[in-house]
């Protein structure tokens, strides 16, 4: 016997394409969706709605409801959340719900809005004349904006559930109008509890081992002023693999080209090259020292400091460990930079 059950038409689907959770309450979460207009003759060529949930199955029906349409979740490809959800440990829950989904890919990409998640997605974007388009296009991957991970849910869920890394997040905040990624957001198991600022998500970039990172722009001190490109990162980890007294050895070599300089170096040969390489070099490990000792205080660890501890150890790694060993690692951080072209010089 033939089923009467038919998948309905494509016009009969709300198709949800950014989706944004704001706190309400322990109880209540705030839903906010844009999904694209079906008439070809709509002055605006996306659809938002907003509703109040305990549930998200419960919010969906409330969205099909409102746009007439069967909201759909196939086509979904970016999901924000406010701070506060994100600090109050909410997020996870989410996460989990989507990434069960089997509409859902496990790419879809997630971000944290310093205020109201779902105005990002209800504002006007005069120069923007899709929204849901625009909201994704953001969430690629570029040169400029290589200082932030791009998690997606794959990775969220892997990071939140490994003892021996910490999950990060594009941080999103609205200036003159425009949504952008100014941070990243550092999660403490399911919380979050801090944000990055630029240089140090590149540092972080790099520390990870990714090969290609962000143009640095940096000021040596009150009078030197540099901004680098760095063509080619390489990153390693040694340990003295002492559980009681632990210390890490980072060797951070960089090949870069000098785009710019402005100060009292006068770069007119090798001697004087070297002698900025080295004050830059002095810089980064300052800051990369500042920025450890943030991932201590915050009790997080994005990078994976102690992989060659855990490489070592016997028995089961837990977050535990990774706290108590964190606490009391010692790091010992060389960077050598070689720059091999010259840009501006002042």
């Amino acid at each position: 016997m033939e089923s009467d059950e038919t998948q309905p038409a494509l016009e009969e689907l709300a198709m949800i394409g950014v989706i944004a959770f704001d706190y309400i309450d322990e109880k209540k979460m705030k839903m906010t969706v844009i999904a694209p207009q079906p008439s070809p003759d709509a002055k605006e060529h996306t659809q938002s709605y907003t509703i109040e949930a305990t549930l998200i199955t419960e919010g969906l029906v409330q969205i099909s409801a409102k746009a007439d349409r069967m909201a759909s979740l196939s086509q979904l490809r970016v999901v924000l959340f406010s701070e506060e959800f994100a600090k109050k440990g909410k997020m996870i829950e989410i996460v989990h719900y989507l990434y069960r989904d089997a509409d859902v890919r496990e790419t879809v990409r997630l971000g944290i809005v310093k205020d109201n998640a779902g105005d990002v997605l209800t504002a006007d974007y005069p120069d923007k004349p899709n929204t849901n388009v625009y909201l994704t296009n953001l969430f690629e991957p570029k040169l400029y904006t290589t200082f932030s991970p791009f998690t997606d849910l794959h990775i969220f869920i892997a990071k939140s559930t490994d003892p021996t890394i910490s999950p990060t997040v594009p941080y999103l905040e609205v200036t003159e109008g425009q949504p952008e990624i100014s941070k990243i957001a550092l999660f403490d198991g399911n919380h979050m509890v801090d944000t990055l600022e630029q240089d140090d998500g590149k540092l972080t970039q790099a520390l990870s081992g990714m090969k290609k990172i962000a143009p640095f722009n940096f000021n040596l001190s009150e009078e030197e002023v540099v901004a680098l490109e760095f063509i080619k990162a390489d990153v390693k980890y040694k340990s003295n693999n002492n559980f009681d007294s632990p210390k890490i050895t980072i060797k951070l070599n960089l090949e870069s080209a000098l785009d710019e300089y402005k100060g009292p170096i006068k770069i007119t040969s090798s001697k004087d090259l070297r002698k900025l390489e080295k004050s830059v070099e002095e810089r980064l490990e300052m800051k990369i020292a500042e920025l450890i000792a943030k991932f201590k205080k915050d009790k997080v660890d994005p990078i994976g400091l102690l992989e060659t501890l855990r490489m070592k150890h016997q028995g089961k790694w837990t977050n535990e460990l990774t706290e108590q060993l964190l606490e009391k690692a010692k790091f010992d951080v060389v960077v050598n930079i070689e720059i091999v072209n010259i840009g501006a010089v002042k």
